[in-house]
């Protein structure tokens, strides 16, 4: 788990988390629900349990994953990156998924103002509170 938090091919931010940093978090995890291990021949291995505790659709937890990890995005940049999670690449379909967290009870997501010199709104994440401005 570590090598893949550290990764730094097609990653950003890249972070350095040390061992004890990435038992914590999956410790975490753990506790709320979210991942669950499962046994593997040679290693234990863990899987997201996040569609299940969220009672989120497939696409929009894919969403949600590529807000937590690259941080707040364009609808459009979230759109490129769910390449790999989610069948869902265009745009308009994106902006659908992003506005149904953010009206669900409690939201998911929240819509960030326009900042000066940006052509689009960015969307950020709620599953750690309110985003930093």
């Amino acid at each position: 788990m570590v090598a893949g938090c550290n990764q730094k091919t097609a990653r950003a931010p890249v972070i350095e988390a040390t061992d004890a940093e990435v038992l914590t978090a999956a410790d975490g995890l753990k506790s709320l629900s979210l991942v669950f291990e499962g046994g593997g021949s040679r290693v234990v291995n863990s899987s997201s349990n996040m569609g299940a505790c969220s009672a989120c659709r497939r696409q929009s937890v894919a969403l949600l994953r590529v807000l937590m990890l690259r941080g707040p995005q364009t609808a459009a940049r979230v759109a490129a990156e769910l390449r790999a999670l989610a069948p869902i690449r265009r745009y308009l379909v994106v902006e659908g998924f992003l506005d149904e967290l953010a009206a669900k009870a409690p939201a998911r997501v929240v819509k960030l103002p326009r900042a000066p010199g940006e052509r689009e709104a960015r969307w950020a994440h709620l599953l750690c509170g309110e985003p930093a401005a």
